[in-house]
């Protein structure tokens, strides 16, 4: 009997205790609660206003000395803001609250810059913080924000952006909010601050860019309130077209943005010659030469403007690597085309699956042609098949190395030792500052010189290969490969998009990304948006296509039989 009193106390206590536990937990998810902003309209000043917000918070999130503790939520200091800067009566109360907050933030202490000379290094890119200066900023806020353009943080790990161990920039501690309610205004204005400053400071190509970023930030400020669920995501999307790098791939978190793509695809392949899309692959309705005029009554070139408008591409006139899995994407299980074969106009209904129909890679990984000269296919190479590629190349007349393809596996360093005669910077590149964020410096490191002196190297012609499709490592690959003593490239300009790739997530689960290091020639000139320029230059014709050759590999060959 008393022991199954104890029981029952025993249950009761836990009882209660499991439901002083729930309602502490509910208080707390209460507590924690933020209900969504929603913003009617914005007038002139609350633009103006939210504009040096997006600014002065950024820049306190990238410098202030509290970020290296991580004890900052700053998507939840922004949040706070917001609606107290909607509310500002004027542009003098906005920036009273913002120097308010700035302060509150905690003390500021000075750091130590870097000695750059004494590493042997060279800023090239510097912060711009003219809007400091600007007449319309009150000296208050001036003055709570000088300081922290001298504090250089160097532990940053537990901060908004880092350093990996690989030194390599890393955006990770991030909150992606994957179940965003779209019509949560507050949520939208994070992402548009949070990209803009990321990009502010951490791209390194800013000012490359046709916009001036800080007219981006006026013309999408206003944008961020217009309607709700595909209308943030396109925002979102064209915001990341704006900075026009072939690397700023863009992933919406939500199927609604895939549909807007669309999920099935004609069973052809195209290329752009001279502005027209010409189809390069045989199917049972199209041929390869057909120019494709109009999509279900839409001209092309609207439709490429379409679509462009939401990928971000370095170069338009290359932009067929990015448009090849979207230009064509739809919902539909058919899409009829008009287009011109051999200068008869006709117009046919071709049907659309979600079965991947993107070029498949060459099977080889080199071959042999007639008049005993080598080819290379790095999109298929394996790790370590150069040795044998190259012995099996070693008495050819010459050696075509084709990247129009992106190498499955690096392939600079092992052919550099049998093409090149000597060591050769292979490239250039600028890296952020980790404790100035805006800043981006230069030096030859020993990592970027490559080659031996080698009296026994290939002495054969070497011909590389190149257009638009010549992206990234790729573009990397030719910057070393031409320094080849009897090296000429033919082909087009590349893509014009280098550097490693940082990723970063944005709310809604928006995954993106952009080049994080700058990349330039090895005697130091630019290569983003504009690409590497061939020796020779030689373009696909639509005649050429249609008779399927490969006019590009065709003129390897002559070059190579001195024709």
């Amino acid at each position: 009997m008393e022991k199954a009193k104890r029981r029952t106390i025993l249950i009761s206590c836990l009882i209660a205790l499991v439901l002083v536990v729930a309602l502490m937990a509910a208080l707390f998810l209460r507590s924690n609660t933020r209900k969504p902003l929603e913003i009617e309209s914005l007038s002139a000043v609350q633009c103006e206003n939210l504009n040096t917000l997006c600014r002065v918070w950024g820049l306190a999130k990238y410098h202030h000395p509290v970020l290296a503790s991580g004890a900052r939520n700053w998507d939840k200091e922004l949040l706070t803001l917001l609606p107290e800067v909607l509310q500002a009566s004027d542009r003098e109360q906005a920036d009273a609250l913002l120097a308010q907050w700035v302060i509150g933030l905690g003390e500021v202490t000075q750091g130590v810059p870097y000695d750059y000379a004494a590493y042997n290094i060279s800023a090239v890119l510097s912060p711009g913080y003219t809007w400091l200066e600007a007449e319309s900023l009150s000296p208050q806020l001036k003055a709570a924000l000088t300081p922290l353009l001298s504090t250089f943080v160097e532990k940053r790990s537990k901060g908004p952006f880092y350093y990996t161990e690989m030194i390599r920039p890393s955006f990770s501690n991030e909150k992606e909010y994957a179940n965003m309610n779209e019509a949560d205004d507050g949520l939208r204005f994070v992402a548009l601050f949070r990209y803009w400053n990321m990009i502010e400071y951490y791209f390194p190509y800013k000012n490359l860019m046709d916009q001036d970023w800080d007219s981006v930030l006026e013309e999408f400020i206003p944008r961020m309130i217009e309607g709700d669920g595909l209308g943030y995501m396109g925002t979102m999307a064209e915001l990341v077209a704006r900075i026009q790098d072939s690397h700023a791939v863009f992933y919406g978190g939500r199927s609604e943005w895939g549909n807007f793509w669309g999920s099935k695809m004609p069973s052809f392949t195209f290329e752009i010659v001279d502005g027209q899309v010409v189809v390069n692959n045989l199917t049972n309705l199209l041929m390869p030469g057909d120019v494709i005029t109009r999509c279900n009554g839409l001209p092309m070139d609207e439709l490429i403007a379409q679509k462009l408008r939401y990928l971000s591409v370095s170069r338009e006139d290359a932009a067929t690597n990015r448009l090849a899995v979207y230009l064509f994407a739809t919902n539909e299980d058919s899409m009829l085309l008009d287009l011109v074969r051999q200068g008869e106009a006709m117009r046919i209904e071709v049907p659309c699956s979600s079965n991947n129909i993107r070029e498949e890679a060459t099977s080889a990984s080199y071959e042999r042609l007639d008049g005993n000269i080598g080819v290379i296919y790095p999109r298929t190479i394996k790790k370590g098949e150069i040795d044998a590629i190259m012995a099996e190349f070693a008495d050819t007349q010459g050696i075509i190395v084709d990247m129009r393809q992106y190498p499955s596996v690096p392939i600079v360093f092992d052919l550099a030792n049998y093409l090149l005669d000597r060591k050769v910077t292979y490239f250039r590149m600028f890296f952020p500052d980790d404790i100035c964020p805006g800043q981006f410096y230069t030096t030859v490191l020993p990592s970027f010189i490559y080659g031996t002196e080698n009296p026994n190297y290939y002495k054969g012609k070497v011909v590389i290969l190149m257009n638009g499709d010549t992206i990234s490592q790729s573009e990397t690959t030719v910057m070393a490969l031409r320094q080849a003593p009897r090296a000429t490239v033919i082909g087009t300009n590349s893509a014009g998009a280098n550097g490693d790739v940082v990723t970063l997530t944005l709310p809604g689960g928006i995954q993106t990304s952009f080049s994080g290091f700058g990349i330039l020639t090895p005697e130091g000139g630019q290569t983003q948006r504009i690409g590497l320029s061939p020796d020779i230059v030689c373009k696909p014709t639509i005649e050429g296509i249609t008779k399927g050759r490969d006019e590009l590999l065709e003129a390897a060959v002559l070059y190579i039989q001195g024709q």
